[in-house]
């Protein structure tokens, strides 16, 4: 996290060890990265997941994953494999065999902002 973001403001670790549920949060400058991963305002949301496959991938990548959500902007998110739309499986190089058939629903990350200076706005709960 602190390769990747310019300042990480002391609650971001507190909310990140507390949090339950997924969460993203967006900082208010990324570092170190290519431009076409910042927002127009110089910001990065990223989220440390505990999800297996997920963590074990950028373990032995040793570095982070980029990546959307699998669902086309402004479109319901896919709670399942199944419900991802075709054009983005047709728009990938690669689909994971983990989980196609899984139809256990997963609750979407809450995506918070916090700023430098520590305040945070909920985005999405």
């Amino acid at each position: 996290l602190e390769r990747h973001v310019d300042t990480v403001p002391d609650v971001a670790w507190e909310l990140l060890d507390a949090a339950v549920n997924p969460l993203t949060v967006v900082f208010d400058r990324g570092a170190g990265l290519a431009p076409e991963l910042l927002a127009a305002d110089g910001s990065i949301g990223i989220r440390i997941t505990h999800e297996k496959f997920s963590s074990e991938l950028c373990r032995k990548l040793r570095r982070p994953v980029v990546s959307t959500s699998a669902n086309i902007s402004g479109m319901k998110s896919a709670r399942f494999f199944n419900e991802i739309a075709n054009e983005i499986i047709a728009g990938v190089d690669y689909v994971a065999k983990y989980r196609q058939t899984d139809n256990e629903p997963h609750k979407p990350s809450s995506v918070i902002k916090l700023t430098n200076s520590g305040i945070i706005t909920i985005l999405r709960p």
